[in-house]
């Protein structure tokens, strides 16, 4: 325990173990499951052999690769050799477990208790048989089962079910002294075999002894010995390897051994120590305690309308009027419309004008949940699909739109994942402050967070050799254009913390240009994150985009608050 605990610590140590079952897999694919058994003992044979049972425990192992692989040459893939491995371990049964464990040199040091049966091909110094007396035959009940004139029969009552029944004493008498054969036949040096008088009744209701087909195997072999040779001191006179003792020859006592073992005292292990809070972060969860109405299932979970003190202050602005174009789709809003946005961007036929993919984006739509009383599914497609063409088209930076982009020059759902190891939020909102941007992080209720950072980037796309960052966005801001200008944009980003987010996939996009990227430098690679507002998109010069290039002294220090230990 101690040990997987230290690897929770550990990371070089837990990536080495996991590189190390990465060889081994690869090893069992190349060579089979027993050259990977032998390379674990290899590895840990003398750490393993100084365990209290560590000679068996090696010998069980080298067994069970035997076995695993001889299993394997009948199973399809190491999947199905676990599950055969499963299933026997589920079910064998004890006797059957004995059988196949593999005898080493220090058991026979050992008294070992065996049934008849597992006793076959071995042999041992000494071998007692104290109750081979009570193998007797086993009571006959209908029907019966022998052998006829064309084959088995089954016999409920036959004229010759009598013969039937004797027979079948008979043969089962055979076997009970095929096993006798077997178990008297196992000693090295002596074999020990107890007796009782042949002729003993059969139980307490009756004097009389059984019949002979009914008897033990060894009740009947004494019994003949006895009347060929009188009693069994003759039989020791004529048989030189045979001795007879009359009688219990020892007292009856209670073993104890020499020097009684003190009792061990009991072990106390102590508690191992709680390991750190560790949680799974994203931008949804670190906003959560600022904006309660987050959730963290939808890739437009953020997409809400604007608070109302917000929206109005926009909407009363007195040199705009609301645009048709806005309030075409002002029924359609929340996270389902922006899921069906971000289906729309992520799945369409590159180079394919959406008025030409309307069953597409009718799928996206409905798959989404998007329903309206107001605007019909009919209705809606073709709106949906011309704003959405019309974003495509509309300008991000200068001389570029998002329908000139190639496909292989685009990373759609671009999933990160790093390491977060105390990281300080009061040191991550000062790094933010000595580059100006003080307000950048946002007033979160934690004062470290531990554990692991995630997020999916909507789209992480390269043009003229620089990589930029995109997210959809769906928010309904209102059904007047000066919402969606860049003034109001900055405002609406600040509100949502959306340039949190914008730094916190900058920072993951950074990070993995500079360990994939050869030759990475981030003033010449690094390009600027971008927010679509899907719904202004193209309607005015700059209507609906956000962009902000983050200095590279700011993206170093956050880098650097995210990745190392900070002061609280």
């Amino acid at each position: 325990f101690d040990s997987l605990l230290a690897l929770h610590d550990d990371a070089p140590r837990w990536q080495q173990m996991a590189q190390r079952f990465v060889r081994l897999r690869a090893r069992w694919h190349a060579a089979g499951v027993l050259a990977v058994i032998r390379d674990v003992m290899a590895e840990s044979g003398a750490e393993l052999a100084r365990l209290p049972d560590g000679e068996r425990l090696l010998t069980d192992l080298r067994h069970l690769g035997e076995l695993l692989q001889e299993a394997s040459e009948q199973v399809d893939g190491p999947q199905a050799l676990l599950g055969w491995l499963a299933a026997q371990r589920d079910m064998t049964s004890a006797d059957a477990a004995e059988e196949q464990q593999l005898r080493i040199e220090s058991d026979a040091r050992r008294v070992r208790l065996l049934t008849l049966h597992a006793s076959k091909g071995l042999e041992f110094p000494v071998v007692l048989l104290p109750l081979m007396w009570a193998h007797d035959g086993r009571k006959v009940d209908l029907p019966v089962v022998h052998d006829g004139v064309r084959g088995r029969v089954l016999d409920l009552g036959s004229e010759g079910f009598d013969e039937a029944v004797r027979e079948d004493m008979a043969q089962d008498q055979d076997e009970r002294f095929r096993v006798l054969y077997v178990a008297m036949t196992r000693a090295r040096h002596a074999c020990h075999v107890y007796v009782l008088p042949p002729t003993r009744p059969t139980n307490g209701n009756t004097k009389a002894p059984p019949c002979d087909p009914q008897r033990s195997a060894l009740d009947a072999m004494v019994e003949r010995l006895l009347a060929r040779y009188g009693d069994g001191h003759a039989l020791q006179s004529a048989c030189r390897n045979v001795a007879w003792s009359q009688g219990w020859p020892w007292e009856f006592s209670r073993y104890t051994p020499d020097e009684a073992p003190a009792p061990p005292e009991p072990m106390v292990w102590p508690e191992p120590p709680l390991p750190r809070h560790q949680g799974k972060h994203s931008f949804s969860t670190l906003v959560r305690a600022v904006r309660i109405n987050v959730a963290e299932e939808s890739s437009a979970i953020d997409e809400d309308v604007l608070d109302r003190d917000d929206l109005q202050a926009m909407t009363d602005a007195p040199d705009d009027e609301e645009h048709p174009e806005l309030l075409a789709l002002s029924a359609v809003r929340g996270p389902d419309f922006g899921n069906a946005l971000h289906a729309i961007f992520e799945h369409r036929r590159m180079g394919v004008p959406l008025e030409s993919q309307h069953d597409f984006v009718r799928r996206c739509l409905l798959d989404s949940g998007v329903r309206s009383r107001e605007l019909p599914i009919d209705a809606l497609v073709p709106l949906v699909a011309a704003r959405v063409q019309a974003a495509l088209d509309a300008e991000l930076l200068s001389g570029l739109a998002l329908q000139a982009v190639p496909a292989r020059c685009m990373r759609a759902e671009m999933e990160f994942h790093f390491a977060l190891d105390e990281v300080s939020i009061r040191a991550l909102r000062a790094a933010c402050a000595a580059h100006g941007e003080p307000a950048l992080v946002p007033l979160i209720a934690l004062a470290r967070i531990n554990g692991l950072m995630t997020g999916k980037i909507d789209l992480v796309f390269e043009h003229a050799g620089r990589f930029h960052v995109l997210d959809y966005k769906g928010n309904w801001q209102g059904a007047r254009l000066y919402a969606y200008a860049p003034a109001a944009l900055r405002d609406a980003m600040d509100s949502h913390h959306y340039r949190f987010q914008a730094l916190l996939y900058t920072v993951a996009v950074d990070r993995y240009l500079r360990h994939r990227l050869r030759g990475y430098d981030r003033a010449r690679h690094l390009g600027e994150a971008i927010y679509l507002f899907v719904r202004a998109a193209g309607l005015a010069p700059g209507a609906g985009v956000w962009t902000q290039r983050f200095s590279d002294d700011l993206i170093a220090a956050v880098d650097a608050a995210l990745g190392r230990r900070g002061d609280a």
